[in-house]
């Protein structure tokens, strides 16, 4: 093999390294009552990053309670009726972390909230072959800068998606109390208005039909 065949090759099997990454992102519906948990099994590595969080996009008064467990069992964040949440940890405890979001506190509200979690492991490093050749060094540093920068955009672009569901949510709300309130005012001002040319007619009417001299 060509040194520029080892350096593609070696190239391909660090971006698939990135790809390794746990990266995923839904929607969860809550009913009212209900409480839906999230696992995930980190694996301790140095340098590893566990990021999640989550936006509440429609229902209610948008607020849900949530509570994150590390592999021990104990409580790491908890919230209260909280619109959103982020939470990140550098090396975290290996094993199976917990993520629960609950709309136990609502008897009639469904809640639709945006979830992403993560995973952010570092990359492996092969010391014979990067001390072997400096520009392995330099491919592997321009993967791993190409793969944090994809993340990020990833993170932004989910973000701002719930953001956008939420906000076109809470216009479209907006729009149907307004249109409904501007609907009851102009049946108002109708029924008002045939009110009074009853109420005029009514009165011409009841002065047309008494006599001159009836009074006397």
């Amino acid at each position: 093999l060509t040194l520029s065949t080892m350096k593609a090759v070696w190239t391909i099997g660090v971006l698939l390294q990135a790809v390794a990454a746990v990266d995923y992102s839904f929607t969860a519906i809550l009913d009212a009552g209900e409480e839906q948990c999230f696992y995930e099994d980190v694996r301790r590595a140095k340098d590893t990053i566990l990021d999640m969080e989550f936006q509440v996009v429609t229902g209610g008064n948008l607020d849900v309670d949530y509570t994150i467990k590390n592999p021990r069992g104990q409580y790491v964040d908890r919230g209260i009726r909280a619109k959103d949440g982020v939470f990140e940890k550098e090396d975290p405890l290996s094993g199976v972390w917990e993520f629960c979001l609950s709309n136990k506190f609502s008897t009639m509200t469904e809640k639709d909230v945006f979830f992403m979690l993560t995973v952010d492991y570092p990359f492996d490093h092969d010391e014979s072959e990067t001390d072997e050749d400096e520009s392995m060094d330099y491919i592997e540093d321009s993967a791993n800068k190409i793969h944090s920068h994809l993340l990020s955009i990833t993170r932004v672009q989910s973000h701002l998606r719930a953001r956008e569901a939420r906000h076109r949510d809470t216009a479209h709300f907006i729009n149907e109390r307004v249109t409904t309130v501007s609907l009851i005012q102009t049946i108002v001002i109708a029924v008002v208005g045939v009110a009074q040319v009853f109420v005029i007619r009514y009165l011409f009417n009841s002065n047309g039909s008494k006599r001159p001299g009836s009074d006397l």
